[in-house]
């Protein structure tokens, strides 16, 4: 009797420690609920809805009531980093432009046509049913008044410009849910082109290279406010149009030739490389009339990048191409080609299939 007393008692005990560890688990997972808590592989996207709030590019804060699951953008590179972080599901609704382009539209083949990407029809946004509409910030479209009154919000995002895309990414991450996909790819960029900031603070007092920067058309350098004028600034070059107003301007081939740039980049678009390639548009360039003269074609600094390599969410890849064009001899061991595989290898499968620069950087 006496041993069964104790048993008894032994199993109340036990009984009672297991109860007060469920109720302690309940507990615990209460909290984490409510302080919203997530789990390293997890995304806010499979809790309860909760209000999200972000700065767009423009300085602009949106406030909305849940992570959004239908998105209508006007823009393509919104897009690719959308896919990118894995909310390309989002996509419901997209410009001809992107609908044209067969890597991105394979990508969203569901996603609605809502027309011109500086026009869009305002009846075929609406019929998206869109939580939110991404536009570029430099450029929205010209109809936005349209949009605004319709009561679609309107985010604006360029996610092209290289030492944005961290943070652009980060607000796409927030406002679909996909915060923890959306840091690693901000990571992955911010690793890169903080490797570009700490060579360049290990040159030497070397005088910093005389570059003139071209634009999609012939003669159409890049102004003040443009990317390009600004990503050397950054990489510590002297640019022959940093006094120019704008994002482009037309200038002479005297305008040029008067300066002695010693290396010439050109960005090339998807038009111009439907109809050559990276080397004859290279060689165009170092065949214009005087350009012999110029130490750049001299000595065959003369660089075309696809502008998808640069201004797009490969941003941080192209940067380092630039950076080494610039600077060979400091980046001599660093492949930007790598960098560019591993974008398409771990957020947008393809992204290394196209054109990159020419000549080929060694």
């Amino acid at each position: 009797m006496e041993d069964l007393q104790v048993n008894s008692r032994g199993n109340h005990r036990i009984e009672w420690l297991g109860q007060y560890a469920g109720v302690m688990v309940a507990m615990l997972l209460v909290t984490c609920v409510f302080s919203g808590c997530v789990s390293p592989g997890q995304d806010r996207g499979t809790l309860p809805p909760h209000p999200v709030t972000v700065t767009d590019s423009k300085g602009t804060v949106h406030t909305l009531p849940a992570p959004v699951t239908r998105i209508v953008t006007q823009n393509g590179d919104a897009a690719e980093l959308l896919i990118a972080i894995g909310a390309g599901d989002t996509i419901v609704g997209v410009t001809d432009q992107i609908k044209r382009g067969p890597e991105l539209s394979a990508r969203i083949p569901l996603a609605a046509n809502i027309g011109d990407w500086l026009t869009p029809d305002i009846e075929a946004v609406i019929a998206c049913a869109p939580d939110v509409m991404i536009t570029y910030g430099a450029t929205p479209p010209r109809n936005i008044d349209k949009l605004l009154a319709a009561n679609i919000t309107v985010i604006a995002l360029d996610c092209y410009r290289p030492y944005e895309l961290a943070r652009e990414a980060r607000v796409l991450g927030i406002i679909t849910g996909k915060e923890n996909a959306a840091e690693e790819y901000a990571r992955f960029v911010e690793k890169n082109l903080e490797l570009v900031d700490r060579r360049l603070a290990e040159l030497s007092s070397q005088s910093p290279p005389v570059v003139y920067f071209e634009h999609y058309h012939d003669y159409s350098a890049g102004g003040k406010e443009g990317g390009g004028a600004m990503l050397l600034a950054r990489l510590h070059a002297t640019y022959i149009g940093a006094d120019l107003p704008g994002i482009t301007q037309r200038v002479s081939p005297e305008w040029i030739i008067d300066r002695r740039p010693g290396i010439i980049i050109k960005i090339a678009g998807a038009g111009a490389l439907e109809k050559e390639n990276l080397s004859s548009i290279r060689q165009g360039i170092m065949e214009r009339t005087g350009f012999d003269s110029i130490p750049a074609v001299r000595t065959g600094r003369v660089y075309v990048i696809n502008a998808k390599l640069l201004n797009s969410p490969r941003g941080m890849a192209g940067v380092v191409y630039i950076a080494k064009a610039l600077y060979p001899e400091c980046f001599r061991d660093i492949d930007p080609g790598v960098i560019l595989e591993e974008y398409a290898e771990r957020f947008y499968p393809g992204a290394d299939q196209i054109e990159r620069i020419a000549p080929e950087l060694t």
